[in-house]
């Protein structure tokens, strides 16, 4: 909120993760119906756990507004691929009643579904936080595994504050942005809109 600030431009941790809660919501009531759905956490804790919490918070919450019954049977804490993979096959191992997991980054479902493709796992449903070029690949591949992902538009980020430094710079009045952040929706991206991931991946 520094007034020197020309303008910035970011996301919204919470919202975005509630904006994947409320698809997987719909997806996750249509699959299991009123069971109770077993699901398991892969957080970063240990690096970032303010935002990490944010993001977790934003997804159940979305699940509980979506009227979804769970049960968190499992969470654990990884830093990069290979933590993150030991973790979810430890959890998968200890708890095979699992039927579904959220990752609050990607380094969590990159470990998750390596864990999973690479041993004699259960299938389950993974929805995850900060899509890619590679992740949004696992939802094409055949696997079934992960069902959704939303990705942060660094691109609309990068380019409106640009666009608005560019403007300052040429002397047009940018004071309604000075000092302020403006927030950019993330992109939910699913298994079951292949033109929309497409579009993403191509943008």
């Amino acid at each position: 909120d520094a007034d020197f600030i020309v303008g910035g431009f970011t996301s919204d941790d919470y919202q975005n993760a509630y904006d994947l809660g409320t698809v997987a919501a719909e997806r996750l009531k249509e699959e299991f119906g009123d069971e109770t759905i077993k699901i398991g956490v892969l957080n970063y804790e240990d690096t970032n756990p303010t935002q990490s919490a944010t993001r977790e918070q934003g997804y159940f919450d979305a699940l509980d507004d979506g009227g979804v019954k769970y049960e968190i049977v499992a969470e654990a804490t990884g830093s990069n691929v290979e933590t993150d993979q030991q973790a979810a096959r430890d959890m998968l191992t200890a708890n095979p009643d699992i039927q579904s997991l959220w990752t609050c980054n990607g380094l969590g479902y990159i470990g998750a579904y390596a864990a999973i493709t690479s041993s004699n796992l259960q299938q389950v449903v993974i929805y995850g936080y900060d899509a890619t070029d590679q992740t949004t690949e696992y939802l094409y591949d055949g696997t079934n595994l992960v069902w959704g992902e939303v990705a942060q538009d660094a691109y609309t980020m990068g380019y409106k504050a640009m666009e608005l430094l560019i403007k300052n710079l040429q002397g047009e009045d940018t004071s309604e942005y000075a000092g302020k952040t403006t927030i950019v929706p993330g992109v939910v991206l699913t298994n079951d809109d292949f033109d929309g991931v497409n579009e993403w991946r191509e943008s």
